[in-house]
């Protein structure tokens, strides 16, 4: 029951990795903001969720199946560096979502990311045996501390700038999803911990021939969904109420609704559009649509992006550009 079980969960969170990184990459084919760091952050995220659970997947088959418990030295450093990666990426795409980016934030993503990798692969290639074992205890006393103390910084960032992100969001479904993937990451986290400490000290060489609780399936799998329902609701759903073959009247939009639809802006995003176009600055609009001046900053933000300038003056200019032009072919 357990194998099965096992199995099937791997199969799970390989195909919702897939279907996420998918819909990204739908949505750049489209042209939404290829240079965008939205759309860079979440391919690689995406990239690497899929890459972890096609990894686990494989080393639980060769585990359970061909009872082969030797783990080449490759897929033991490919297995740490998308450890530190995945959590790397996952504080940058936080902060990509926030109205104000913190530099700080940034550089300790990448920090923090790259030293729990560093830390795994030079572990494993001068000190592991193939099960991920060490054969001197005290070398694998010494590196756990440090693992554990980088994993505690890290679950302390995660929370930090998640509560951050939540608190400062107007967008209810965006502090949900970075509730949810957060928390999951969180206790992959300590789960691998605890993983990796019996593993050092040779208490067992595989977690599934033993039937030992394994998250990872899980924490893949409900990340997976998490992706794909973000960004359909928050970038792809749209699509589906205005189309390339929807009849719509030319005549009756005007040249905002033109350029929203031209660009995929969402509603809010076309109400600071039509605004900005009239020459309000940022302190009006936010009066005018009841919000906050970074949330304005960061639709005009998501806005250029969208439209690929970096001026309101170039801004005007595609606008007046697009209006020109035909919506439907």
């Amino acid at each position: 029951m357990y194998i099965n079980v096992m199995f099937l969960s791997y199969i799970a969170a390989s195909f919702a990795a897939l279907l996420s990184l998918s819909l990204v990459l739908l949505l750049i084919s489209k042209g939404r903001a290829v240079k965008s760091d939205k759309y860079r952050t979440a391919m690689g995220f995406a990239i690497t969720v899929v890459a972890v659970s096609i990894l686990y997947f494989f080393m639980y088959y060769r585990d359970v199946y061909y009872k082969d418990y030797d783990v080449a030295l490759g897929v033991r450093v490919v297995d740490y560096f998308l450890y530190g990666v995945i959590f790397a990426l996952w504080l940058r795409a936080i902060n990509v979502m926030m109205m104000e980016q913190k530099k700080s934030l940034n550089l300790f993503s990448w920090i923090i990311g790259l030293t729990l990798s560093s830390v795994g692969v030079l572990g494993t290639i001068f000190f592991m045996d193939s099960t991920y074992a060490f054969e001197n205890i005290a070398i694998a006393e010494k590196y756990f501390l440090v693992e554990a103390g980088i994993t505690v910084l890290l679950v302390i960032v995660t929370i930090k700038y998640s509560l951050d992100f939540i608190r400062e969001t107007l967008v209810r479904s965006s502090g949900i999803y970075v509730g949810i993937v957060s928390a999951t990451l969180m206790v992959w986290a300590i789960e691998q911990l605890v993983v990796d400490y019996n593993l050092y000290f040779g208490e067992y060489i595989s977690g599934w021939s033993q039937q030992v609780p394994e998250i990872t399936s899980a924490a893949m799998t409900i990340v997976g969904v998490a992706n794909f329902v973000f960004f359909f609701r928050e970038d792809f759903s749209p699509q589906f109420y205005i189309t390339e073959d929807a009849e719509i009247p030319e005549e009756d939009l005007d040249m905002i609704q033109i350029a929203a639809i031209q660009h995929h802006l969402t509603v809010r995003e076309e109400e600071v559009l039509r605004l900005a176009y009239e020459g309000k600055n940022n302190p009006e609009i936010a009066a005018e649509l009841f919000i906050s001046i970074n949330t304005v900053k960061k639709h005009i933000k998501n806005i250029y992006e969208k439209f690929g300038v970096s001026s309101r003056m170039e801004l005007v200019y595609m606008v007046n550009k697009g209006s020109d032009d035909k919506i439907l072919k």
